[in-house]
This record gives C-alpha cells, structure tokens and sequence, in this order.
C-alpha cells in the first residue's frame, strides 16, 4: 500500500487546470475520489474479516464497519434481522445444512458506548491517549439519575490524569468529539462505590461517534463477520491511500471535472478508476456475497457467498457450508 505523501507528487499532475496545486488541496482531491469510488463496489480495500467477542449474547461493532455482508457465530451462518425482528416463522424441520437457524437482531438503532453500567449512578470520565489532544473539548449527552436528559463539555487531559463530569447519570446516550491525534477512553465512575468501568474507546477518525449494537439468539460467543467499511478521510501524509494509485489518478481528475461543472468528463473519469480497480484486483482473491436481503416466507437462509457449491463442499475459510 501506498502513503499520501508517496502519492501525492504522482497525482499532482492531474490534479487542477495547470498540474499544480498546494498539499492541502491535493489531499482533498484524494478524500474527495476515495469517498466517490468507495460505494461503486466492494474491493479489497473497502472489505475486511473482523472477529468480535460477544458477551452476553450481545456485541457493539467497531465504528469502522458500515455493514455486514455475511456472519458466523463459532463457525456457524447466521441469518440477521432488525429490531423489529422481521423474520419468518420457523415453521416445521429446518435442514441444518441447507439454512441458519440463529438469529442475529439488531437493538435498537445506534449507541455511543461498547457496554453499559448498570450498577447506579455514575460520572462520566474521559482521558486522551495522545498529548497533543490535551485542552480538547468533548461534550457527553447524558441521561441523568432524574431520567433529564443533559450535557457538559469537559476538557481532554493527557493519560494518566482523567477528567471527571459533575452530572451523576444513569446512561450516556451521545458524545460530541472532533476528529483527533489519539484515541478517547470514556469510563464510567461510581464515586459510591469507587468503582470504574471502561464504556468505550473512541478512535481518533470517530467524529460524534456511534455504534451498532446486535443480540444473537443461539449458542456461542465468538463472532466473525465480512464487512464493509466506513470510507475514513486521509489527514496525515502518513496514512495510506485505499486504492490503486492508476485509479486514484482517474478519480481525482474527476474530481477536478466535477469542480469545473463537466459532467460528461466526470462521469468517464469515474468509470475509468472503477475500470483500473478491477484490473488492478483481478488476481486477488476476494470473498463477496450478494446485497443483504429482507427475510421473506421462501427463505431461511438470509446470506449466502456467490458461489456454487457441492453437498460436500467446503467454505475456503475453514468454516463448513451446506450446498444449494
């Protein structure tokens, strides 16, 4: 993979009307493409295998995961609902080898920890992992011990030294951050007890982060799912670019085009650098399914790969997988 700064003397040619243009442009140009190309298809760089321990039957995914293509909890497929649980009837016998009979639902909508403490009362504290994040002002949305929502804004502090909110709350539901230099560490403080809990560790990408949160319905506490990722802005000359760099150059001369209010260019370029993605991952090996579906009366099984498979065929990672 490639660095914005190795990247950047290659792409300022085709970056502007005369080939030139200053550092803080070209990065834009470059969010601007990635974020264009990230949803035209999945490839290997907007995909990934994550592997999260549930407890208590329930699991918060990372922040960089936008969605789920397909899950396994302990090896095992299983079908994903919504809160609403939207799913069939499990109506007569189910062939194990043929369908997944567990259930992974959704709760609710988003959060903004990983756990919660339930214990009583409690102060919000925060600490910031990288010194230059120190005097930065977050802002937790609490619910307090009186069922009030509320707010106040507290200033980061470097590790080890935490600041702690004045509100004894019972639930965080929301935290205003920027983007920073570090990581977030948010903890729950019982002053009554002296008792403190960790409740989330934001990264420094999350901006007024939020998590989706799922409840299984089955045995096991391991899962793995391939995801789609959240598209993460470049900052820093060190961060690396996503795509290809004969795509990226394709992207950000259409981004220059779209600036210019040509669409007709625009649009070539575009499918030009989705056009060099391919070729440039043809030999790569990459896992896809198709596009999460609605459970209906006709099917169990709610993910299944893109391939054919045989009554004793084998899923290529370990993981055994009934035919069709």
């Amino acid at each position: 993979m490639m660095t914005v700064g190795e990247a950047i003397p290659k792409l300022i040619p085709f970056a502007g009307s005369n080939g030139t243009c200053d550092t803080e442009t070209i990065i834009r140009y470059i969010n601007d493409a990635q974020e264009e190309l990230w949803n035209k298809s999945d490839f290997q760089f907007t995909t990934g295998w994550y592997c999260i321990k549930c407890i208590n039957n329930c699991v918060t995914l990372p922040s960089e995961i936008k969605q789920i293509r397909l899950a396994w909890i302990c090896g095992t497929p299983i079908s994903i609902g919504s809160q609403w649980y939207e799913s069939i009837p499990q109506i007569g016998q189910i062939n194990p080898k043929r369908s997944c009979w567990n259930k992974f639902i959704q709760e609710g909508n988003t959060f903004a920890t990983f756990q919660e403490y339930e214990g009583g009362p409690y102060n919000i504290r925060v600490m910031a992992e990288s010194a230059q994040d120190v005097g930065v002002e977050v802002t937790p949305h609490v619910v307090d011990e009186y069922g009030t929502k509320s707010q106040e804004t507290l200033k980061l502090a470097l590790a080890p030294e935490t600041v702690d909110g004045q509100i004894m709350c019972k639930a965080l539901i929301g935290f205003v951050k920027p983007k920073t230099h570090g990581r977030i560490r948010v903890y729950a403080y019982d002053p009554a007890k002296n008792y403190t809990l960790l409740l989330a560790v934001y990264q420094p990408y999350d901006i007024n982060p939020t998590f989706l949160r799922y409840k299984h319905v089955g045995c096991g506490n391991l899962l793995t799912v391939f995801a789609k990722k959240k598209c993460v802005p470049v900052t820093q000359l060190t961060d690396f670019i996503s795509f290809p760099l004969p795509a990226l150059r394709h992207g950000v001369q259409a981004m220059v085009y779209l600036e210019n209010r040509d669409p007709e260019r625009y649009l070539n370029e575009l499918n030009l650098a989705v056009q060099e993605i391919n070729r440039e991952t043809s030999d790569l090996e990459q896992p896809t399914s198709q596009p999460l579906r609605n459970f209906g009366p006709m099917r169990v099984d709610a993910l299944n790969p893109m391939y054919v498979w045989g009554e004793d065929s084998t899923w290529g990672y370990g993981n055994s997988w009934g035919g069709y």
